[in-house]
């Protein structure tokens, strides 16, 4: 939304909001709008190496899965969908039918696997 709106409308820091005359800091306007935001900083990375975006957030798929395995990112560093405590929220919630999802498939496998070698126990037992 910023990146629309030309460089030197972009107020930051403190301002003073008039309802009534529907003015901030003095100027009138037809509409405001008032984003609050934060930028992420390497600090906030915990010293991992994660392939970043070209807008300096991390770059995440689909389910909010970073570059380095079984590394999530959401909110403010990830930045998937409108900077919101609500999208923080669904991301974290994708986060965690990703994680019950792979685990689910470990041990899906896991047990497949164990059947197959009973199973071939078994049959060598027979024999």
């Amino acid at each position: 939304m910023i990146s629309t709106v030309a460089p030197e409308k972009v107020v930051l820091g403190s301002y003073t909001v008039d309802e009534k005359s529907n003015s901030v800091n003095g100027e009138v306007f037809d509409q405001i709008l008032v984003l609050y935001g934060y930028e992420a900083s390497s600090e906030s990375l915990l010293g991992l190496d994660l392939a970043m975006r070209p807008d300096g957030f991390v770059m995440t798929d689909t389910d909010c899965l970073t570059s380095k395995n079984n590394v999530y990112a959401i909110g403010e560093l990830a930045r998937r969908g409108h900077p919101c405590c609500v999208t923080s929220m669904a991301d974290g919630v994708a986060v965690a039918k990703a994680i019950q999802r792979r685990i689910e498939s470990t041990a899906i496998s896991r047990f497949a696997g164990l059947t197959k070698r009973a199973i071939g126990l078994g049959l060598a037992v027979l024999k």
